[in-house]
C-alpha cells in the first residue's frame, strides 16, 4: 500500500485550502509517466475489494483513487488503515485526499465569503460549476453567503492541477451528481476524457460500469428500445426467474434496514379499507435533480422539481379521492429536513424496513429512485414518474405530465401488477444479468448470479481501446458464452444435475472422443453385462447432440439393439471443450485465481502446455 503520514491541520474556516491536499498527491510517483486511471469516490470497505481487482488485473495502468470522505487527511489514512491494518500490503493503487474542507458534509457552517471576480470568470465560462455552486448551496442551507460559490471555484481548480498533471487515461466516478462529480465529468467531457459511471446495480448484490450516464442518462434508460431488444435464451430467462425469487424472498437490500416497531404505529394512522399509495423520495442532490435544468427535464424527470413536490401533488390527488398516502423520503433527506413542514394526510415513514413499506402498500411510485425495481421485485404496481432503467421496460405504469397521475394511479390500482408486467420483468431481469450488471463481491447473499468481477474489469478494458456501451456490453455476453455460461454449459450442467438427482446406481463413466460407432456399440456390450451399474458416456465429440445420440435410426451399431438404448445415459460437454472448436486469435486476460489454480495442480499445468502445443 501507499502508505503516507498525513499531516493533520487546522484550517481558518473562511479559507478552502488546496495546497496540503496537493502535497499528497505531488508525492505519488512518475504521475506523468504512467498511464493512469483516475478513480472518483468516496471510499469505504463496499468498495475497496473491487478496487484491489481492477488494480491486479489492469497492471498496465496505475489506479489513482481520489478519496472524497474521511473527513480530514487522518481520516483518509485511517478507512485505508481500517481495511489492511497496520502492516503494508501492496494494493498497487495510490490513493490521496481532495482538500479538507471540499470532502462531503465538511463545509464551514455560517461562514460568507464575497464572491471575487476571478470566481465570476470561472463560474461565467464554465456553467457547470455555477450548477455545482447552486447544487452545494441547496444541499447545504448551512453554508453562508458565497460560501458554495467558493466552493465550486476550488474544486475546478483543484481538478484542474489533478487532470493537468495526472493526464488519466479513463476516470472513473462514483456518483456523476455529486458537485465534485458533476464538475469533473463536465471536465473529462470538456478535454475528450473517457468517463465510466460506476454505482450500486439496479439489483440489488450488484454494481454497474456504464459508459452514457445514471438513471435516466444511462443506455438501459435512454435506449431503452435497443436494450429490449438485445437476445435472451432460455437459460437466461430460468436464471432470472431464480434470482427474482431469491431477491423476493431474502429482501436483499444494498442498505441495511432498520429493525423496529415502526410500521404497525404507521398502520394504526391508516384510514381502514382505503387504498394505500406509498410514494419514495430521492436524494434530489445526488440524482440529477438538482439544480432543475433544462438537461434534468429531458433525462430525469419531466415534470417534478424535486422529491417534495411530486409528493404534495400525489398527497392532493389521494386526499381528493379519500387514499391513504404514504411518503418515504431518502434518509439524506429525511436527516437534513424538518418534518413539520408537511400537510398533515401525508403520512411520514421514513426510518421503516422497505420491504415491509412496500407489502402493506397497494401502489408505490416514485419519479426515479431504484426503489422502484425494489416494489417491482415484490410483484406490487409501480407507477414511475420519470426516468431510470425502469423507463421503457413494460414492466411499471408510467405518467410523465402531471395531468396523467391520477388516471395512472386509477389504472394501477384496478389492474395491479398484470401478467404482462411480470413476464416483461423477468425478461428485464435476463438482459440486465447477461449484459449490464456486476457482482459487487461485497454484500453476503446465497449465490452469485451477476458477471463476476473479471467481466467488469474486461468492460473497462473495452471501454479503453474504443468500444461504446453497447458494444461492451455485447461483448461481455459473448465472453459468457466463451468462458461456459452459455447455453451448451448450462444444458450440459443441467443434464447431469437432474441425472444425479434419481439415479440409484454406481456409475461407470466414461470420458473421451466417442460418438455414434464401434466405440459405443462396446461401452454397451459392458452394460449388458454389468446392470448393476450405470454406465455413463461424458463425450467430447463435436457433432454429438442429444436428438441423435438417443435416435436408434441414427446410431450405427452392429451388436446392440435398440431397445438396449437405455442402458447408456450420455451427457455432451460443452462446445468449447470439444475438439478444434476453439475462437481461433481470442486473448483472455489470465487471472490471480487463474494462476493460482494452475500451480496448486499440476495436471491444470500440464493440460495448459498440451493445449498450447496442439492448437498454436
Amino acid at each position: 500500500m501507499n502508505s503516507k503520514n498525513f499531516n493533520i491541520k487546522t484550517f481558518d474556516d473562511s479559507i478552502i485550502e488546496t495546497e496540503s491536499a496537493l502535497e499528497e498527491f505531488y508525492k505519488i510517483k512518475a504521475l506523468a509517466e504512467t498511464k493512469n486511471i483516475l478513480y472518483a469516490a468516496g471510499i469505504t470497505e463496499y468498495k475497496l475489494p473491487y478496487l484491489e481487482r481492477i488494480a491486479e488485473e489492469m497492471q498496465e495502468y496505475r489506479l489513482l483513487i481520489m478519496v472524497e470522505n474521511g473527513r480530514s487527511f487522518h481520516g483518509v489514512e485511517k478507512i485505508f488503515e481500517q481495511h489492511y491494518g497496520k502492516v503494508e500490503s501492496d494494493t498497487g493503487f495510490s490513493y490521496f485526499p481532495i482538500p479538507t474542507r471540499l470532502m462531503r458534509d465538511n463545509f464551514a457552517s455560517g461562514v460568507s465569503v464575497e464572491i471575487t471576480s476571478d470566481m465570476k470568470r470561472i463560474m461565467d465560462d464554465m456553467p457547470y460549476v455555477k450548477e455545482a455552486a447552486i447544487n452545494l448551496a441547496g444541499r447545504y442551507p448551512e453554508m453562508g453567503e458565497g460560501y458554495a460559490e467558493l466552493s465550486a471555484c476550488e474544486i475546478y481548480k483543484y481538478l484542474d492541477v489533478v487532470l493537468n498533471t495526472a493526464k488519466p487515461v479513463m476516470v472513473i466516478i462514483w456518483n456523476q451528481f455529486l458537485a465534485m462529480n458533476y464538475i469533473l465529468n463536465s471536465m473529462c467531457k470538456e478535454r475528450e476524457i473517457k468517463v465510466i459511471y460506476n454505482e450500486y446495480g439496479v439489483l440489488p448484490g450488484t454494481v454497474v460500469f456504464e459508459q452514457n450516464g445514471q438513471m435516466g442518462e444511462s443506455f438501459v434508460s435512454s435506449n431503452s428500445e435497443i436494450f429490449n431488444t438485445l437476445s435472451v435464451n432460455e437459460d437466461d430467462l430460468e436464471k432470472a426467474d431464480k434470482v427474482w425469487k431469491y431477491l423476493r424472498l431474502s429482501g436483499l437490500n444494498r442498505k441495511k434496514q432498520p429493525v423496529n416497531n415502526a410500521i404497525n404505529k404507521i398502520k394504526d394512522k391508516l384510514k381502514p379499507g382505503r387504498p394505500i399509495i406509498l410514494y419514495f423520495g430521492q436524494n434530489d442532490y445526488e440524482s440529477g435533480l438538482y439544480p432543475y435544468t433544462k438537461h434534468t427535464k429531458e433525462f430525469h424527470s419531466p415534470t417534478f422539481t424535486s422529491s417534495d413536490d411530486a409528493a404534495l401533488y400525489l398527497a392532493e390527488i389521494a386526499n381528493k379521492n379519500d387514499w391513504n398516502f404514504l411518503y418515504k423520503r431518502h434518509p439524506i433527506i429525511s436527516e437534513r429536513v424538518k418534518t413539520n413542514d408537511y400537510p398533515l394526510d401525508i403520512i411520514l415513514m421514513d426510518n421503516t424496513d422497505i420491504n415491509s413499506a412496500i407489502d402493506m402498500a397497494d401502489i408505490c411510485v416514485t419519479i426515479l429512485s431504484q426503489s422502484g425495481y425494489i416494489s417491482t421485485i415484490r410483484k406490487k404496481a409501480t407507477l414511475m414518474l420519470g426516468y431510470n432503467q425502469l423507463y421503457g421496460k413494460g414492466c411499471s405504469y408510467e405518467a410523465f405530465r402531471r395531468e396523467d397521475v391520477e388516471t395512472a394511479l386509477y389504472n394501477a390500482l384496478e389492474n395491479g401488477f398484470t401478467p404482462a408486467q411480470e413476464e416483461s420483468f423477468r425478461s428485464h431481469i435476463a438482459r440486465l444479468l447477461r449484459y449490464y450488471l456486476y457482482d459487487d463481491i461485497a454484500i453476503t447473499k446465497k449465490f452469485s448470479f451477476a458477471n463476476d468481477v473479471h467481466k467488469g474489469i474486461l468492460f473497462l478494458k473495452y471501454a479503453l481501446n474504443g468500444q461504446n456501451q453497447l458494444e461492451c456490453m455485447n461483448s461481455i455476453a459473448k465472453e459468457n458464452d466463451f468462458l461456459g455460461t452459455g447455453i451448451s454449459m448450462m444444458q450440459s450442467l443441467r443434464e447431469i444435475s437432474h441425472f444425479a438427482e434419481t439415479n440409484k446406481k454406481p456409475v461407470f463413466l466414461f470420458v473421451g472422443h466417442v460418438c455414434f460407432d464401434h466405440e459405443i456399440d462396446y461401452v454397451y456390450q459392458l452394460a449388458k453385462q454389468m446392470p448393476a451399474f450405470k454406465f455413463v458416456i461424458l463425450t467430447e465429440h463435436y457433432r454429438a447432440t442429444y436428438k441423435k445420440i438417443y435416435d436408434p435410426d441414427y446410431v450405427k451399431l452392429y451388436l446392440t439393439e435398440p431397445k438396449d438404448i437405455h442402458l447408456l445415459k450420455f451427457f455432451i460437454v460443452p462446445e468449447l471443450f470439444t475438439k478444434n472448436q476453439y475462437p481461433p486469435n481470442r486473448q483472455i486476460f489470465i487471472t490471480q485465481q487463474m494462476k493460482e489454480l494452475i500451480d496448486r495442480e499440476p495436471c491444470i499445468n500440464e493440460a495448459v502446455v498440451n493445449l498450447k502445443g496442439d492448437n498454436v
